[in-house]
């Protein structure tokens, strides 16, 4: 899709706000998602997930658990997903 070719092109760049990267990886990653090539989504959006106080990162993180899901491997990965500190240290913030 172009917004996969696109966000590519971002990363490509030398010398890029963390901010950027993360946006680029996110767009990546949902372009991939939408397409249906999950496997590679994955990769994606485990590279942002454990920012998980940016909406990019902490969208990363659902996505991640929806695709486990989908895969039904929502056990073991959820479980991981669930017990990492980012995640918790997210939940606490919103407490």
């Amino acid at each position: 899709s172009e917004a996969l070719k696109e966000s590519k092109k971002v990363l490509a760049l030398n010398k890029l706000a963390p901010e950027l990267i993360r946006e680029s990886r996110y767009i990546a990653a949902r372009s991939l998602q939408e397409t249906d090539r999950n496997a590679l989504a994955i990769e994606e959006y485990k590279k942002i997930s454990n920012e998980v106080m940016s909406i990019e990162g902490a969208e990363a993180k659902y996505r991640l658990a929806e695709l486990y899901v989908l895969k039904k491997e929502y056990l073991s990965n959820f479980l991981a997903f669930v017990l990492s500190q980012g995640a918790q240290g997210r939940w606490e913030t919103l407490s």
